[in-house]
């Protein structure tokens, strides 16, 4: 994770300058096309023999779309607003965003525990000498642990190194449909201001005052 940051340090330095050259509205879609390449490309990767330095890499790259999308977002959802109505909309767009944070750890992480649970059932059943009842209580620890139990589940009295490598198969199919998922409400964000109306330059221009009439004679 710790690349993720780095990503999101790295290209803050720059942010400024691309500010000056397109509009913020074009930052962030740029941010959240970096976030969805670098989500799908995670979700790809994921596999019990992962390359530290492949996943590091797709997470640095995520951490820049980040960088990016979250440094333009409240400009550009502020633009339109009042001054006076500034604060309002400032904390309603703070709690949408929390709400959707939480969300979505809420969603993705029911989704990845469902999927996890489904998953390991379906392959414990191929296991040879293994009884339902040790099924299903293998199944309840790993879905219990969110996962977290796999690496210990060979300890497990009825377990075996075949239970703990089919657990850990379905740990990673489990994980790449949710990453893949993860991608997908991405995708949703980043089409989403296409049917907003293109902004015109001249709309932020103040009006010119009418000049006074020549005095009469």
């Amino acid at each position: 994770m710790l690349w993720l940051a780095i990503g999101t340090f790295v290209i803050s330095g720059g942010t400024a300058q691309m500010a000056r050259r397109m509009s913020g509205r074009t930052i962030v879609r740029i941010g959240l096309l970096l976030e969805v390449i670098a989500v799908a490309g995670l979700a790809v990767s994921i596999s019990g023999t992962a390359s530290a330095w492949v996943l590091g890499a797709w997470l640095f790259l995520y951490g820049v779309g980040v960088g990016l999308a979250a440094a333009q977002l409240t400009n550009v959802i502020m633009i339109d607003v009042p001054v006076a109505e500034s604060g309002q909309a400032s904390g309603f767009q703070s709690t949408v965003r929390q709400l959707g944070a939480a969300l979505g750890v809420a969603v993705l992480g029911t989704f990845l525990v469902t999927t996890l649970a489904s998953a390991t059932t379906s392959n414990l059943e191929k296991v040879d000498g293994l009884p339902a009842q040790a099924q299903q209580e293998l199944v309840a620890v790993v879905k219990g642990s969110a996962g977290a139990a796999i690496p210990s589940l060979s300890q497990m009295p009825g377990a075996s190194e075949a239970v703990q490598t089919t657990a850990e198969h379905a740990m990673v199919a489990a994980a790449r449909v949710t990453t893949f998922g993860a991608a997908g409400f991405l995708l949703v964000g980043l089409l989403a201001p296409v049917g907003l109306p293109a902004r015109n330059e001249h709309d932020d221009v103040a009006p010119t005052a009418p000049a006074e009439a020549p005095a009469a004679d």
